[in-house]
């Protein structure tokens, strides 16, 4: 296990150990060996992801070679693992209106935070980096120098008053972040490479970055090593999927190889067999097709009805096993996930269910999991918008306290995870809660409108007083306009009772 005083490479700077290239090399080897041990493949995340599956297909016993090539070229692919990622992520992010996120109550860090999200277009990122998370585990970003305007990075020292940190995402499967046991950064090596197109060759590069210095090879050759002015912490953010850096593909691969093979299988069957095979005993290859022709059919035997002579071939055999099969292996996908199954828009899934209770219900497991990202990716979020405010920061030239004064960030998710009918059984139970007194109306603004400042809140709540003023009093001119007028409706009961005194004379 590493240590971060075992990552003090400064004193190599300039020479041409090997050191700082061994550290480098120990640090992937480490990590991969977490993934292994974890049994994470990332490249076949990837490959699920996008729908390359059928190249996992498992040759069967005694099965030719011809055959199983066959199958592979032919596959039928339910792209299950797209829609567990999808599902996961939409349901914490896509509702981007009621993602509240506050930086403190000084006007001047509220601004400039706020300024910056919009520059990086915030709820996309994040969107994105729980996508990435999903399918590797992790997202990581790397914050660099940008101007807003040219949208250029800037290099070196030479930042400017419309420089700000620009988050950009680095792929988990060829990236490395060694954390300490209190989760902070103590090294990051990225492996990369280029086309070279003067030499025409590719170029494979490394890059390690520890808290004191930074190196960069290609090829093996160390091309620039240098004192790091950056903490690791304002420059790399680690943002993870679960609490074990665990992705939500994993334990669903192998079903979801099973599922295309019967899929695949089955539609082999109807493409051979599905359609009726016209059979005859004597020979129609000399036969003219369509609609208006006549056929001149003979044969051996002239004693013989026509129709006796031709007839169909069919399957008499039963395919509900297979569909039964079928079924289960998506059932059993989408419960390894926490996916409900009328989250996916299943129509059978919805049964007899009539209420926004039952619906809330039966997304059980979608909502569980939705709860559970709010924590972790609250925790994400800080970490992010920390780790922007020190970067720009000290891109300026200022302490953090004095460019941020009061910094205090919060996110607040949406109460409810975004299901049919959720909204409308939260708003029912508000309605009561209000009407009983249970919560204050400021407290009912504040759940629903947590992104608004105290001042924003309080200037709100007296709007929506002042709208119920004017209904109440315009409702009151109307009712008097009605009653001066003579024209004013009677009330259902006054009514009933002249319609009996009627039915009396």
């Amino acid at each position: 296990m590493f240590k971060s005083d075992n990552l003090s490479l400064a004193q190599f700077v300039g020479t041409d150990s090997e050191v700082p290239v061994n550290v480098a090399g120990a640090i992937a080897k480490q990590i991969k060996k977490e993934r292994e041990n974890k049994g994470m493949t990332l490249q076949k995340n990837w490959d699920f992801y996008q729908g390359f599956q059928s190249g996992y297909f498992v040759q069967r016993v005694n099965e030719a070679n011809s055959s199983y090539e066959q199958r592979i070229a032919k596959a039928v692919i339910v792209n299950f693992a797209r829609l567990i990622v999808d599902t996961n992520t939409k349901f914490l992010y896509s509702r981007t209106e009621k993602i509240g996120r506050q930086f403190g109550d000084e006007d001047k860090t509220r601004k400039r935070l706020k300024h910056i999200n919009e520059l990086v277009n915030i709820d996309k990122l994040q969107l994105d980096s729980k996508r990435q998370a999903c399918i590797f585990g992790e997202s990581i970003i790397r914050l660099v120098p940008t101007d807003e305007f040219t949208g250029e990075i800037i290099a070196g020292n030479k930042a400017t008053s419309s420089t700000y940190p620009h988050p950009i995402h680095l792929d988990p499967q060829c990236t490395y972040i060694l954390t300490d046991p209190l989760d902070k950064i103590i090294g990051v090596v990225i492996e990369s490479e280029y086309m070279d197109y003067v030499k025409d060759q590719r170029v494979e590069t490394v890059e390690l970055v520890v808290e004191d210095s930074r190196w960069y090879w290609e090829d093996d050759e160390l091309i620039k090593s240098e004192l790091n002015s950056y903490s690791l912490d304002e420059e790399f953010v680690l943002q993870i999927n679960n609490e074990l850096r665990r992705d939500d593909l994993t334990n669903t691969l192998v079903l979801q190889t099973k599922l295309n093979e019967a899929m695949s299988d089955v539609a082999f069957f109807l493409e051979r067999h599905g359609r009726p095979q016209l059979v005859s005993e004597v020979d129609l290859s000399n036969v003219e097709m369509g609609s208006g022709k006549v056929w001149e059919i003979k044969g051996s035997d002239e004693d013989k009805k026509v129709m006796d002579k031709l007839f169909f071939l069919t399957w008499d055999g039963h395919m509900e096993e297979a569909l039964s099969f079928i079924k289960k292996l998506e059932g059993q996908i989408l419960k390894l996930s926490d996916v409900a199954m009328i989250a996916t828009g299943d129509i059978e899934s919805t049964g007899q269910l009539r209420t926004g209770a039952a619906l809330v219900t039966s997304h059980g497991p979608t909502i569980k999991l939705t709860q559970e990202s709010k924590l972790i990716w609250g925790v994400n979020e800080k970490k992010l918008n920390k780790a922007i405010a020190k970067l720009d920061a000290k891109l300026h030239g200022q302490a953090f306290q004095v460019r941020f004064p009061e910094y205090d960030f919060r996110i607040d998710f949406p109460r409810d995870a975004g299901v049919a009918g959720e909204e409308l059984v939260n708003a029912e139970v508000r309605a009561m809660q209000l009407n009983s007194h249970a919560i204050t109306f400021d407290e009912s603004i504040a759940e629903d409108h947590s992104w608004m400042t105290p001042e924003e809140r309080k200037a709100y709540r007296e709007e929506i007083i002042a709208d119920s003023k004017d209904i109440a009093d315009a409702l009151r001119v109307f009712e008097s306009i009605q009653s001066d007028s003579g024209s004013k409706p009677k009330d259902s009961s006054q009514k009933k009772s002249n319609e009996q005194s009627g039915q009396s004379a």
